[in-house]
């Protein structure tokens, strides 16, 4: 058994309603992080080409 079946068993015992995956939203914020650092990073050198 993988670790990532182990972890989808292990969640499966808890009611997702009142539990959401806590391992998602740091990812997703993490994710939203990086996100708006590479469009403002783009914004500022395209600003600073055309500019």
């Amino acid at each position: 058994m993988t670790d990532d079946e182990r972890r989808r068993h292990a969640g499966a015992k808890q009611p997702l309603s009142t539990r959401p995956r806590p391992q998602m939203t740091p990812v997703l914020v993490a994710a939203g992080l990086v996100m708006l650092i590479v469009v403002v990073f783009l914004l500022i050198t395209a600003l600073g080409y055309h500019g």
